[in-house]
């Protein structure tokens, strides 16, 4: 299940290092944190539209063990997805994803149903090389009429 923490408007700098902070702790213990990935979420008109580099809240994937608040627990609704990973990180290669994106759903008649969850699959826990990085990208999209 995905857990999330939302920013407040405005966060920026060392509140989101601390919010990142508190978001691990309720999450990990401290043995299981550098398996774990912490993704983010970016509005989707803010993603298609030249914003992608703002997030609108963390998320973390947990299992049943974990003791959270239900109000903070967001399971994605039913429906179709589009998933791409890609290689790189996330912040040099978005604008070349969100083409690729473009260009696949117009090709299918799809638009954009979801803001955008952005997972790492494999990064600075697991490499120094940022060209090994492996990030995801999940978007709920639905047919144009």
């Amino acid at each position: 299940f995905p857990y999330t923490t939302l920013f407040r408007s405005g966060t920026a700098g060392k509140d989101i290092i601390k919010m990142t902070a508190r978001h691990v702790y309720k999450v990990f213990s401290k043995n299981k944190f550098s398996k774990k990935n912490v993704g983010w979420i970016v509005n989707k008109n803010d993603f298609f539209n030249g914003n992608h580099n703002v997030s609108v809240a963390f998320y973390s994937i947990y299992d049943n063990n974990s003791r959270l608040s239900k109000s903070a627990v967001y399971v994605r609704p039913e429906g179709l997805y589009v998933t791409i990973a890609f290689k790189g990180t996330y912040y040099e290669a978005a604008e070349k994803i969100i083409a690729k994106l473009r260009k696949f759903m117009k090709a299918n008649r799809l638009e954009p149903g979801s803001d955008i969850f952005v997972i790492p699959l494999k990064n600075h826990w697991l490499t120094d090389n940022t060209d090994e990085y492996i990030n995801k990208i999940i978007l709920q999209v639905r047919n144009i009429q």
